[in-house]
């Protein structure tokens, strides 16, 4: 999803598990999130880029990072023949479970009811999807 070059890395590298860039380069042109997650160990708050929805859905019900507290889905719009990426606010998280025996996904909810889910991130219908609560962001992590 995202692609870094050599040039970009920072000179300050903050933790030896980690690298620091200056800018990375969106290598698809798909839909991906911003999720923001409380920090177990510190009051910090911290943001990740996730592409894919099964990749959101472990870290909505694992949180690797600590809780979700907010999420962002950034998709692209076109304006005329000019195209950028717009900001949906997710206000609720849930896991879909369908008969096709695929792993399971999140599909999330914006603040205006619509869904979006699937690879790529795409508006959803549930019809015939068993749709599970995992999080629930307008209640600040309730289920």
């Amino acid at each position: 999803m995202f692609l870094t070059y050599p040039p970009f890395r920072h000179a300050f590298q903050p933790h030896p598990a980690s690298t620091l860039w200056t800018c990375v380069e969106v290598a698809l042109r798909w839909p991906w999130y911003i999720a923001t997650a409380q920090d177990p160990v510190s009051p910090a708050l911290r943001s990740f880029a996730i592409s894919r929805s099964d990749e959101l859905l472990y870290f909505a019900e694992r949180a690797p990072a600590g809780r979700l507290v907010s999420l962002q889905l950034l998709m692209l719009s076109a304006v005329g023949d000019r195209a950028g990426w717009s900001s949906v606010p997710v206000v609720r998280i849930e896991r879909c479970h369908d008969d096709s025996g695929a792993a399971p996904y999140a599909v999330v909810t914006a603040e205006d009811g619509k869904k979006f889910g699937g690879v790529p991130v795409a508006p959803f219908s549930p019809v015939g999807q068993q749709l599970v609560p995992v999080l629930n962001l307008e209640n600040k992590g309730g289920v």
